[in-house]
C-alpha cells in the first residue's frame, strides 16, 4: 500500500488520491466490461507496443512520447510556481517510485514490459491533478482508459491536428488548452 499520507499532495489532494487509489486497487490491464471503451481499441499487444514505441503520427512525424511530452508542457511552469510541490525529501516525486513498485506487483505477467509506461502515465495524471488549476482534458482521457482496464498506446486523430505550435513562453501555463489535438487515443485492452 502506498503511504501517501506522508506526502504533501497539495490543495487538490482529494483528486490526486483518486489516482493513488486506482494504482492500489484499480483494474490495471484487466479485460474490460462489456460496452464502450474509451479510445480506439487495440487488442493485439505487439501492435499496441509498436504504436506506442515505434509509430510516428501526423505530418510532423511525432512519436507517442512526443505527443505526451507536448501535452505535459504546463506542468513544469506550474510546479515552479507552487512552493508546496518542492519538498526536501523528494515529496511528491516519491509517488513515481511507489507507483512503479505497486504497478510492478499488480500488472499481469504478460504485460510486465508496460509497467514503466503505466507508472509514468499514472504519475503524470496525479501530477496534473495536483498542479493545474483546471482539469487537463488529454490527461483525463488517459486516466479514463486506465480506469477501463486499458493502456493508452497512440493517437488516432487527423494528422493536421498533430502540429506542435512554436514555443510561446509568454502565453502562460494554460496555453495547452488552445493546442490540445483533436482525435482519439488508441488504447490496448486485454482480451479475456
Amino acid at each position: 500500500m502506498i503511504d501517501w499520507k506522508e506526502i504533501n499532495l497539495g490543495p487538490r489532494a482529494t483528486i490526486v488520491a483518486e489516482v493513488i487509489a486506482f494504482v492500489e486497487d484499480g483494474p490495471l490491464l484487466a479485460p474490460p466490461a462489456l460496452g464502450e471503451h474509451p479510445g480506439i481499441p487495440v487488442t493485439d499487444l505487439a501492435e499496441a507496443t509498436r504504436l506506442a514505441w515505434h509509430e510516428v503520427y501526423g505530418a510532423a512525424e511525432l512519436s507517442w512520447a512526443d505527443i505526451r511530452e507536448w501535452q505535459a508542457q504546463p506542468m513544469p511552469a506550474a510546479a515552479y510556481r507552487l512552493k508546496w510541490f518542492h519538498q526536501p525529501d523528494g515529496g511528491f516525486s516519491r509517488l513515481l517510485e511507489a507507483f512503479f513498485e505497486h504497478a510492478g506487483r499488480r500488472v499481469p505477467p504478460p504485460y510486465v514490459s508496460l509497467v514503466e509506461d503505466i507508472s509514468s502515465d499514472l504519475y503524470w495524471v496525479a501530477q496534473a491533478r495536483a498542479l493545474l488549476s483546471e482539469a487537463h482534458p488529454f490527461v483525463e482521457r488517459i486516466f479514463e482508459i486506465y480506469k477501463a482496464g486499458g493502456w493508452p498506446c497512440g493517437w488516432g486523430g487527423a494528422s493536421e491536428a498533430l502540429v506542435i505550435p512554436p514555443s510561446r513562453a509568454s502565453d502562460g501555463p494554460d496555453e495547452w488548452r488552445k493546442t490540445c489535438p483533436e482525435g482519439r487515443l488508441l488504447a490496448f485492452y486485454p482480451v479475456s
